[in-house]
C-alpha cells in the first residue's frame, strides 16, 4: 500500500509540474506576443526587462527541452530576431488556439535593428 501511495503521489507531482510548466510558458508565449510585436527596439530596456522576470526566468530550466532551448536563446539575447521568432514558432505550436499568440508577430523590428 505504501508503495502505491509513493507512486501516486509522484505522479500527482509530475503532472501539476506539468501543468505548471505549461501554464509558465503560457504566460511567457502571451507576454512575448505583446513585447516582440515588431515594434520593439533592438536594445532596448523593455524586451531585457520581460525576459530577466518571471515567467522567462524559471522556464530556463524547463523539462520541456525545445522548450528550454528556445527560452534560453531569447533570455540570452532577446534582440535576436531568429531567437524572437524561434520562440514564436514554438509558442504558436503548443498555443495556436491563444488568440494574442495566433495573432503575435514575434518580431525585432527592422528599422530599429542595429546595423553591422
Amino acid at each position: 500500500m505504501l508503495v502505491i501511495a509513493l507512486f501516486m503521489s509522484a505522479g500527482i507531482a509530475s503532472t501539476a509540474w506539468a501543468k505548471s510548466e505549461r501554464n509558465l510558458a503560457k504566460a511567457a508565449c502571451i507576454t512575448g506576443a505583446g513585447t516582440w510585436d515588431g515594434g520593439t527596439s533592438a536594445g532596448g530596456a523593455a524586451a531585457r526587462a520581460v525576459v530577466a522576470a518571471k515567467p522567462f526566468s524559471d522556464l530556463t530550466a524547463a523539462k520541456d527541452n525545445e522548450l528550454r532551448k528556445v527560452v534560453r536563446a531569447v533570455v540570452n539575447d532577446p534582440d535576436s530576431q531568429s531567437a524572437v521568432h524561434a520562440f514564436g514558432a514554438w509558442c504558436k505550436k503548443h498555443f495556436s488556439t491563444v488568440a494574442k499568440v495566433s495573432a503575435g508577430n514575434y518580431e525585432v523590428s527592422l528599422l530599429s535593428r542595429k546595423s553591422g
